[in-house]
């Protein structure tokens, strides 16, 4: 398009008219008078911006929010720049918009996702970790997780199981990696870890793979059993020696 400072066009053309819900890009230039205040949902971002483009002339982007004539709002990407003649002045005002919309809302959702996905991880019960698939450093974890193993958040994000000592060998890991990689679904899987104080414990593991930031990582899930673990066997014991007496 091409505008006045004063806030009319001089022309449009068939896209920002559908865009912004005109049948032609001649009514669009016939029906808006004041671009500033029938356009702008904040009529002061137009001046804003119309106070850049006046100083120096150059490219200018910006987003910016736009009423369309239905009176749905519009999020939209505008480069623009002023024209001047030979003697300063300015002959008009030209832009491209851009409608992104569709992409800020998919942006937001992503946000609310994230939001939502940080509370249930650090609020659950049970021990939460995120972590890199290919090497196993630790991007995230849970309070549940460094009450268990009895490590500071310092200690523990940015390093492995195998530097802090979790699993009695590598393979453990791997093995449980390669499963998830090759698509096949890990739950409720028995291991045993090492905590700070050198205690063996059991846990109930399951894990799968999610995108984080367009990076494929492993979130991981563990219920301590333990102490059921040894009622089983001592259940166990005490029913071999009555059996036996």
């Amino acid at each position: 398009f091409h505008s006045v400072p004063e806030g009319r066009f001089l022309l449009a053309n068939p896209a920002l008219a559908a865009m912004l819900g005109y049948a032609s890009a001649e009514e669009l230039v016939t029906t808006v008078s004041d671009i500033g205040a029938q356009l702008f949902v904040d009529p002061a971002q137009r001046s804003s911006i119309l106070a850049v483009l006046l100083q120096d002339g150059q490219w200018f982007r910006d987003e910016i929010s736009l009423r369309r004539r239905d009176d749905r709002i519009l999020i939209a990407e505008l480069a623009g720049r002023a024209v001047f003649n030979p003697d300063g002045q300015v002959v008009y005002l030209e832009g491209f918009i851009q409608d992104i919309t569709e992409r800020k809302q998919a942006e937001e959702a992503l946000r609310e996702s994230e939001r939502k996905f940080a509370k249930t991880f650090h609020s659950s019960p049970m021990a939460m970790t995120l972590s890199t698939v290919d090497t196993g450093r630790f991007i995230d974890v849970n309070e549940e997780f460094l009450r268990f193993h009895e490590r500071s958040r310092e200690e523990v994000v940015g390093h492995t199981a195998m530097d802090l000592g979790f699993w009695d060998s590598s393979g453990q890991r791997s093995a449980i990696v390669a499963e998830i990689v090759a698509g096949n679904s890990v739950r409720d899987r028995e291991l045993q870890v090492l905590v700070r104080s050198g205690e063996l414990r059991t846990l109930i593991w399951s894990g799968e793979l999610v995108v984080i930031k367009g990076e494929p990582c492993l979130l991981g899930s563990a219920l301590d059993i333990t102490k059921r673990k040894w009622a089983e066997e001592e259940l166990a014991q005490a029913k071999d020696a009555a059996e036996s007496a």
